[in-house]
């Protein structure tokens, strides 16, 4: 069973905006879409950019480094 930590509260995260946060020395992003928040994690693999300086389009994510888009589909 997943283990769930609470990083923030929903006032903190408006829709259409991620957030960066450090959970246990891990790096994840959370994000707003229109009332479903997501998370994922927050360093992209190709380039180990910070995600959280991507740019967030309804569920589709763009890596500013280098233009990748990812589809985080883990909501909670």
């Amino acid at each position: 069973m997943p283990e769930y930590t609470k990083v923030a509260i929903k006032s903190d995260l408006p829709s259409g905006k991620m957030r960066e946060y450090n959970v246990n020395g891990k790096t994840i992003v959370v994000a707003n879409t229109d009332g479903d928040y997501f998370a994922f994690d927050g360093i992209c693999t190709h380039e180990h950019c910070a995600l959280a300086g991507g740019f967030l389009d309804g569920f589709t994510l763009t890596c500013y480094c280098h233009g990748a888009r990812i589809f985080p589909s883990l909501k909670g």
